[in-house]
């Protein structure tokens, strides 16, 4: 259970970061040099959405059909093992989960 909730985590971020760059890229070609690229990313990432549970998260950015739009769950373990090679696991599985919620600070340079 715990390897499939961390490739769905893997998963799910890889698909919400290739989607708002996807975005911010065709958003850049319509701009051009007038609005740099951090600030059409930082607008973007305006439509990218986490449930008050924080267990949801969403990104929908209507510029095309082909604009990819993600709606899915999120997995959070709020549990400890002693078992040493599924304490490993959770960690991973909490680091991919924050990855996610907080992708503003891995995608914009401060």
């Amino acid at each position: 259970l715990l390897d499939a909730a961390i490739k769905h985590n893997e998963e799910t971020y890889a698909k919400l970061k290739k989607a708002i760059l996807f975005v911010a890229k065709a958003e850049k070609k319509l701009h051009g040099e007038r609005v740099s690229f951090q600030t059409i990313l930082s607008r973007i990432l305006d439509y990218f959405h986490i449930s008050e549970e924080k267990n949801i998260i969403s990104f929908c950015y209507l510029l095309s059909r082909e604009t990819p739009t993600i709606v899915t769950n999120i997995v959070y373990a709020d549990v400890k093992s002693k078992d040493l090679e599924i304490q490993r696991k959770i960690d991973h599985l909490n680091e991919v989960y924050a990855q996610i919620i907080n992708i503003e600070d891995h995608l914009l340079k401060k």
